[in-house]
């Protein structure tokens, strides 16, 4: 039996579960390594169903009280929108989109996903709704995160490639 939806939202927000609780009531953070896809399907009578990952937010930390949340998106300034860009705190570093797929494996946390547009049912995905995406980043600089700055550091140098 197949599940279908009848209507799909414009975003599409995933939290991955990654604490847990063990038999002995402790929280611990889960590792395992997640298929992050950069497009997904999901199933609808409708033909507008296909999602691209334009944002994601990362936990770096070994438990849920000690740890540090990053967040990752798209670049609305580069008309390809294929540039990533890490936000760390009030840091801004562009990232290449193997780095963001290799950090999301491990650390992912929530997911945020937009509907493409499509022309016609046999073409390639179309370009993200930068609208959409915008209000997202003006969200991530209500909560303090946006000073959008450049810097050579996102991450410690540890982690950079």
């Amino acid at each position: 039996m197949t599940s279908t939806f009848k209507t799909l939202p414009e975003n599409l927000i995933l939290q991955l579960k990654r604490f847990k609780v063990t038999p002995s009531m402790n929280i611990v953070k889960r590792f395992d390594s997640v298929n992050i896809t950069p497009e997904i399907e999901v199933p609808t009578e409708l033909n507008d169903r296909h999602y691209k990952l334009v944002s994601a937010i990362v936990h770096s930390g070994l438990s849920m009280h000690a740890g540090h949340y990053r967040s990752f998106g798209l670049d609305l300034e580069q008309k390809s929108g294929r540039q990533w860009l890490c936000y760390d705190d009030d840091i801004v570093k562009p990232r290449s989109t193997e780095y963001v797929q290799e950090k999301l494996k491990k650390s992912s946390y929530i997911l945020f996903y937009q509907k493409q547009v499509r022309t016609t049912r046999h073409t390639s995905l179309q370009r993200w709704n930068r609208e959409s995406v915008s209000k997202c980043q003006r969200f991530v600089e209500r909560i303090g995160l946006g000073q959008q700055r450049r810097s050579s550091s996102c991450l410690s140098s540890a982690e950079t490639k």
